[in-house]
């Protein structure tokens, strides 16, 4: 899923990127195991800013 800046809930930056999320909770998901996400995202063709 792709989330825009302006309609992002939450904002991480992780090693210089900046990733944006629909909730919280996604956001704490991907705090607690970025490279488990990092990893999905690329497989998907999901990038970061």
């Amino acid at each position: 899923m792709e989330i825009s800046p302006i309609a992002a809930v939450d904002q991480l930056i992780h090693e210089g990127k900046a990733y944006y999320f629909c909730s919280n909770a996604c956001s704490e998901a991907f705090e607690a195991e970025p490279a488990k996400y990092i990893r999905v995202h690329r497989q998907h063709g999901i990038r970061s800013e």
